[in-house]
């Protein structure tokens, strides 16, 4: 499977950067947490409107992949490898209530 960095080219430096409207990289300094947040809240706009862009931010992609990697079987040392978290009690509380929760000690 390849990599987002083998599927952009991209082989040194930020992943994610400003682009121009005609999808030409203007830069290759990383987005600001800032326009990361802009974006994301744009795109769930788009999609569900204001009230459901009103919840989400920037950060909501870190509680996301928590939540996905933990249903999927990943186990909390592997979580915390690409987070960044130092324990398993800060992880846990990014990690989102699922129904069928495979691994259910994180919460």
């Amino acid at each position: 499977m390849l990599d987002a960095y083998e599927l952009t080219s991209i082989n040194e430096g930020a992943l994610f950067r400003a682009v121009s409207r005609h999808d030409t990289i203007v830069s290759t300094k990383a987005l600001t947490p800032q326009s990361v947040a802009l974006i994301v809240k744009a795109a769930v706009r788009r999609v569900d409107g204001d009230e459901a862009a009103s919840k989400v931010a920037g950060h909501s992609l870190r509680a996301g992949y928590c939540t996905e990697a933990a249903t999927v079987g990943l186990q909390p040392y592997q979580i915390r490898e690409q987070t960044g978290h130092k324990s398993d009690a800060t992880l846990a509380r990014y990690i989102r209530p699922v129904a069928k929760r495979k691994i259910p000690s994180l919460l």
